[in-house]
């Protein structure tokens, strides 16, 4: 059979579709495209217009890992008196995480008197590191939860945080870091935060998780961002000294292939 032939044939085919079923295609389609358009264009205003709270007081502060100028801005944080009470999401250094949850020599001495539970999330996400703050929370009786991270991560944070501790159950106030990012370093984070929320979107519920097929591409843009994955991220164990917490939330948790998405 000639390529005339078949070309002919495709076109009666498309003239067979009825014309009111085309058009309903044809508006579906532009529909979801508008609809991804506005999820996109919504994502990356978020990004790139983070609205800190900067909270004068908190009942505890939860400290999110993305780098170790995160741990600077708790300390400081602490000695301001914002909080006496971390949970700091550690990651295995030596990257300074010793001066939160080292033995008590290494720690910082502005941070006497204050309580540090160091923990691993699982999974190892921000959404496994607002479970456990959530969880910790609702064990200790307090209200306010106060979560540091850097500008970028901050309104995705702030979602992922809301759907652990609701706002039946308290409060959930945002503060920023500078993170000291470079223009390259402000659009790989960009670009990263706008494609987690797609996840975010896809995994509604507090402790839902995308399949690992899924999850590939977020670890992807970690890896070029110079983030470790998986089986590459650590965690500290819980700080001498710090304040009594059950074992299974100030002990490493087992890695998880998820990152910090």
């Amino acid at each position: 059979m000639s390529e005339g032939s078949d070309r002919a044939r495709a076109r009666r085919g498309a003239r067979g579709v009825p014309r009111g079923v085309r058009a309903l295609l044809s508006a579906a389609a532009g529909t979801a495209a508008l609809a991804l358009a506005f999820g996109v264009g919504w994502a990356a205003h978020a990004v790139t217009s983070p609205r800190p709270d900067d909270p004068e007081r908190v009942d505890a502060l939860l400290v999110l890992y993305s780098q170790p100028r995160v741990y600077d801005a708790a300390i400081e944080l602490a000695a301001d008196g914002v909080a006496d009470r971390l949970f700091v999401s550690a990651h295995l250094g030596p990257d300074g995480h010793e001066r939160l949850c080292g033995p008590e020599e290494r720690r910082d001495p502005r941070l006497a008197g204050v309580s540090v539970e160091c923990f691993a999330p699982d999974p190892l996400t921000t959404q496994g590191e607002a479970m456990h703050a959530a969880a910790r929370m609702r064990e200790l009786g307090l209200e306010h939860l106060g979560v540091l991270t850097f500008h970028q991560h901050l309104e995705r944070s702030r979602l992922l945080v809301e759907r652990c501790w609701t706002p039946q159950e308290g409060r959930v106030s945002m503060v920023a870091f500078d993170a000291g990012l470079d223009r390259w370093g402000r659009v790989r984070h960009g670009a990263y935060g706008v494609l987690a929320y797609g996840k975010a979107m896809a995994t509604p519920g507090c402790d839902q998780e995308l399949p690992g097929v899924l999850q590939w591409p977020l670890d992807l843009a970690k890896r070029l961002r110079g983030q470790p994955v998986g089986a590459e991220v650590g965690a500290a164990g819980p700080a001498s000294g710090a304040s009594a917490a059950p074992a299974a939330a100030a002990s490493a948790a087992p890695a998880r292939g998820e990152g910090s998405a």
